[in-house]
């Protein structure tokens, strides 16, 4: 029914096609997006001695077939790789990922990943849920992971284990998978996990269809059956002015249970005498904490531009060097989002490409941009009752090198509120500020202590 491929049709369809072939398989290639997780790597060495998967969304091509049919024929399973490696490289992409397994040596890594999800239900006792939750956080990410594309929660799991201390996984996983990674997905080991970063619900959805395993018993225990109505975080100051920056406080109690804080920006946007817009800026994560429960944005009046226009961006992932950022827009009328990277040492752009939303609000493959696609951008617009619709801005062709820039905002006047984000997905705002930007510096004017608690 063209919806989501889950883990007992995938199941039933390897059994059917090993009971037809009579033996055991030698081989199943999944050339479509997130593939590569550990739960689909078990269902596959019941039925097949090798495996090649991707943990990232991949291309509209996929794999180079005219390469890989006959690798895979003569058993060259580097061969698949290094072709689609070629293929990625030579359209510009450089956060692919590949990686053939071979599951007639995928038991260690079982036995070693059901002792590292031993360690996080101990963990969990012991140190609690944010510790884990914080090493989850900081390990490399694959699929959608912004506001507006929807969140995947699939991590990478040697890197995983090696934030939490568990250095035996990688070196189980490194000892039956070959990898090929771009530049910017070089900590992926090749075999990726589920964690449930962003929503509880959808844990519980992975508890009822998952096999049984360590992890899905520390998910249980942990994300199971939690209440409908859990208020873990509480603020001590909703909203005050700060030298001339919006701060927030939480009870002391709160801390444990944070896991991410940042500012949501809209400007004022004056289109005639009569006609003032309030449009979405996106998110960012320039947060300052005192360590104490408070927390002050840290607004630069830099911002992302295309063509010169600002647009409404959020920060899908970021390391030390290089920040990827996703976008609302029409591609040719088409609705998704924009992927481009940010390298500050270059100071450069390079767009990855544009994720169109199904009619099930995940994003498909990546498909390509190209030179003179029509972009039209697209806003959030919020009113002065706190509702948002989404507006459109203008439209564009797309040129490639030069499109983007960082570019101070014109003084104007601007809101922002606060967003936390607890360990379990839930999100509590604070009240929402209007500040003027002025003379390279924010200036609080009034803050709403009547606004909603919960916007869209």
């Amino acid at each position: 029914d063209m919806d989501a491929l889950s883990l007992a049709e995938l199941d039933g369809a390897l059994s059917a096609a090993r009971e037809a072939a009579g033996q055991e398989l030698a081989f199943v290639g999944l050339d479509a997006c997130l593939m590569g997780n550990y739960e689909t790597v078990l269902v596959g060495s019941l039925y097949a001695r090798h495996m090649i998967a991707s943990q990232e969304l991949e291309p509209v091509g996929g794999w180079d077939y005219a390469a890989a049919v006959p690798a895979v024929v003569r058993g060259d399973y580097d061969a698949v790789l290094k072709s689609y490696a070629e293929k990625c490289e030579a359209s510009g992409k450089e956060n692919y990922t590949l990686a053939h397994i071979d599951l007639e040596k995928f038991n260690p890594v079982k036995d070693a990943f059901d002792e590292f999800a031993r360690q996080l239900s101990a963990d969990a006792v012991n140190k609690g849920l944010k510790h884990i939750v914080s090493g989850a956080s900081k390990a490399t990410a694959f699929g959608t992971n912004a506001e507006k594309e929807g969140y995947s929660d699939i991590i990478d799991l040697a890197d995983f284990a090696d934030h939490m201390g568990f250095d035996r996984l990688r070196r189980e996983i490194s000892s039956c998978v070959t990898a090929v990674n771009g530049a910017e997905k070089q900590n992926a080991g090749g075999i990726s996990l589920y964690y449930p970063l962003h929503s509880a619900d959808r844990a519980e959805a992975f508890i009822r269809e998952a096999a049984d395993t360590e992890y899905k018993t520390f998910l249980k225990q942990n994300y199971a059956d939690l209440p409908t109505e859990r208020k873990l975080i509480r603020f001590a100051d909703t909203g005050s002015n700060e030298n001339g920056e919006l701060h927030i406080r939480i009870t002391e109690d709160s801390e444990k249970y944070v896991s991410s804080v940042e500012y949501k920006l809209f400007r004022f946007v004056t289109e005639s005498e009569n006609m003032t817009r309030v449009l979405s800026c996106g998110t960012d994560s320039d947060v300052i904490s005192d360590g104490n429960g408070g927390y002050t944005s840290s607004f630069g009046g830099v911002w992302v531009t295309f063509q010169g226009e600002f647009l409404s961006c959020s920060v899908v992932s970021e390391d030390e060097e290089s920040t990827v950022f996703s976008t609302p827009i029409l591609r040719n009328g088409e609705q998704g989002n924009l992927r481009f990277i940010y390298t500050p040492a270059e100071n450069s752009f390079d767009v990855q490409g544009f994720l169109p939303l199904s009619t099930a609000g995940e994003a498909s493959r990546i498909h390509e941009v190209r030179t003179g696609d029509k972009i039209t951008l697209l806003y959030d617009e919020r009113t002065y009752e706190y509702t948002e619709s989404l507006h459109q801005g203008k439209s564009l062709t797309f040129k490639g090198k030069g499109d983007f820039s960082t570019e101070y905002f014109p003084e104007g006047y601007f809101q922002i509120l606060m967003m936390i984000r607890d360990i379990f997905g839930n999100v509590y705002y604070s009240d929402c500020a209007v500040a003027e930007w002025k003379d390279g510096c924010m200036r609080i004017e009034v803050i709403d202590h009547a606004a909603p608690e919960t916007l869209s």
